[in-house]
C-alpha cells in the first residue's frame, strides 16, 4: 500500500490497488466460512464436549470473550512496543523518498 502526503494541503492519501482488494475478498470469504462453521460444524463438536466436561454455555461464552480480549491486548502491546522501538531507532530514508 502506498501512502503519500500532498505537499500543498498536507493531507495523507493511500493507494491500495488490486492486491489489497484481493486480501479483503479472502478475509470476507473466511468470515463467511467461519459463520457457516460456527452454526453447522463446530456445534457438533462443542455440545458433546460441553456436556461431557460439564461446561455451561455462559462459561464457554465468558472464556471466548476473555480470549478475544487477551488477543486484542497482546496485539496492541506488541504494536506499541514496535512503535516505541521504531521511534528510538530511526530507519535511514533515501533522498528520493523525501521528495515524494
Amino acid at each position: 500500500m502506498r501512502v503519500r502526503r500532498d505537499q500543498r494541503t498536507g493531507t495523507v492519501t493511500s493507494h491500495a490497488g488490486v492486491a489489497y482488494a484481493a486480501i479483503w475478498i479472502l478475509v470476507s470469504g473466511a468470515r463467511l466460512f467461519f459463520d457457516y462453521g460456527s452454526n453447522h460444524l463446530f456445534t457438533v463438536q462443542l455440545v458433546p464436549f460441553g456436556i461431557t466436561s460439564q461446561i455451561s454455555l455462559a462459561a464457554l461464552t465468558d472464556s471466548l470473550i476473555f480470549f478475544s480480549l487477551a488477543m486484542l491486548l497482546a496485539r496492541t502491546g506488541a504494536l506499541a512496543a514496535r512503535a516505541r522501538r521504531a521511534r528510538t531507532h530511526p530507519v535511514p530514508v533515501a533522498d528520493h523518498a523525501l521528495a515524494a
